[in-house]
């Protein structure tokens, strides 16, 4: 383990030290949402084209879908 923790000038070995870097951090926040709404609009899109039959098989009808279908991309 060659993790290393900087404190007062001086590297100290940790394991389960992270440095704090707050560009990064939005980064990482800002990418893992623009993923979760990317995902919620291909799921949309795919409920969108589903039959009648395969939407009565999981329980859903065309009024369901068109409600779910029209939610923006942020809403859950």
């Amino acid at each position: 383990m060659n993790t290393k923790l900087l404190t007062h000038n001086r590297i100290v070995a940790s394991p389960f030290f992270k440095p704090f870097n707050p560009v990064a951090d939005w980064l990482r926040r800002t990418w893992a949402t623009l993923n979760l709404w990317n995902d919620r609009r291909e799921q949309r899109l795919q409920l969108q084209s589903l039959s009648n039959h395969l939407l009565k098989d999981i329980g859903l009808n065309r009024g369901d879908i068109y409600r779910e279908a029209n939610k923006w991309f942020w809403q859950s």
